[in-house]
């Protein structure tokens, strides 16, 4: 799926944390494209966060947010 395709579920569904996944990082030879497009459309708070999360019901924003995992 590409960010175009991504955007349009994010905007159909409207989750309270969207983190995108299955795009080309380093070391990654499948040819998919990396993060940036997808990024690029963003008009949401975006959150680096670590490489794990563990977050209650009661935790979800208000507003939405992108989460992306530090590598």
């Amino acid at each position: 799926m590409d960010a175009e395709k991504a955007w349009r579920i994010v905007n159909k569904v409207k989750p309270k944390i969207t983190i995108p996944m299955h795009y080309k990082i380093g070391g990654l030879s499948l040819p998919i494209a990396g993060i940036d497009p997808f990024l690029e459309k963003n008009t949401y708070k975006l959150l680096r966060v670590g490489n794990e999360i563990d977050i209650e019901k009661e935790e979800l924003p208000k507003d939405p947010e992108i989460w992306t995992f530090t590598l």
